[in-house]
């Protein structure tokens, strides 16, 4: 349960900032 509730809350973080990266790419393109 802690395991996966770490897992999970990782992806959500990684995917937020993987967002917000490609929303800099874009606006620098």
């Amino acid at each position: 349960m802690d395991r996966e509730g770490g897992q999970n809350l990782s992806g959500k973080t990684i995917g937020i900032i993987g967002c917000g990266n490609v929303g800099k790419e874009v606006i620098m393109l």
